[in-house]
Order: structure tokens, then C-alpha cells, then sequence
């Protein structure tokens, strides 16, 4: 597939500059040859079209495959959680994720609806929500939402 890239456009670069090449040296090609030159060069700029449609579909589906998702229940995510209080007396969680996200990309959902990008502050692999609802894991872990966040690691 590698050689590919290359090759495809390669041979019709060749194909393409043979007609070219005929009419400046004035060759006399026979029409059976030229008739099958054309085909050749139809077939590989239609494989060209359909090599291109691959290669954008692949690159699509390879950057789509690179989110990560990390959801935090009440059960298990304790060591990779902490909630205070801050001065404004506003309850916050901070979620540890397993890597550095692209902030841009991150989406924190909070029992299935979406946490506003306003209410996010990050430092390296730390999200913190603020106005998150609790204040401790022990209040929490009784009865408390599944986070998940969404995101594109920097790596």
C-alpha cells in the first residue's frame, strides 16, 4: 500500500506525457496502441480518484480513533478524583485523566448531559469541574452521577 502513493501518479504522469512526446517527435503510434494507452491511463486515474477517497477516509478514521474516553464511576474512580470546596464556596471536582489532553477537545459530561466549557480549568492531566454538585466522595460515592470525559490526547 506504501508504494502506492507514489507509483499510482508516477504512471500516469508517464502515460500522460506520452501523447506529448508523440506529437513533438512526430512517432506514428498505431491506433490499437494508443487506444490501449488511453485505457491504461483512464484506469489509473480512476484508481487514482478511489486511492484518494481511501487515503482520506483512513486519515479520518485514524484521527477519530485517537479520542479517548475516561468515565468515572462512584464504585472505582476514588484514587482518580478529589473534591473540595473553594473560596467562593463553590463545590469542585478535580478528575485525573491518563493523559495530557488538548484542551480544546475536552467535553466533560456529568450524568449524561454536557458540562459547560466555562465551568473547566485544567493543569496538565487535571480537569476541574467547578459547580460540580459534590463537595466530598463520600457524598459522591452515595448515589452520585458517572463522569466521562472526551477527549484528544497531545500525544
Amino acid at each position: 500500500m506504501k508504494h502506492l502513493y507514489w507509483t499510482v501518479p508516477l504512471i500516469l504522469f508517464i502515460l500522460g506525457t506520452l501523447g506529448y512526446v508523440e506529437k513533438i517527435y512526430s512517432l506514428q503510434l498505431g491506433r490499437s496502441i494508443r487506444i490501449l494507452l488511453f485505457t491504461i491511463f483512464i484506469f489509473f486515474s480512476i484508481g487514482n480518484i478511489f486511492f484518494g477517497i481511501y487515503k482520506e477516509k483512513k486519515s479520518a478514521e485514524n484521527f477519530y480513533s485517537k479520542e479517548k474516553i475516561e468515565i468515572f464511576t462512584p464504585e472505582n474512580s476514588k484514587e482518580k478524583m478529589r473534591f473540595y470546596t473553594d473560596r467562593k464556596n463553590n463545590k469542585c471536582v478535580i478528575l485525573i485523566l491518563e493523559n495530557e489532553p488538548i484542551i480544546q477537545s475536552v467535553k466533560l459530561f456529568e450524568g449524561g448531559y454536557e458540562a459547560p466549557p466555562i465551568t473547566l480549568a485544567f493543569n496538565g492531566k487535571e480537569v476541574i469541574f467547578k459547580f460540580s454538585h459534590y463537595s466530598s466522595y463520600e457524598e459522591y460515592s452515595n448515589g452520585g452521577p458517572i463522569y466521562q470525559i472526551k477527549y484528544y490526547s497531545r500525544k
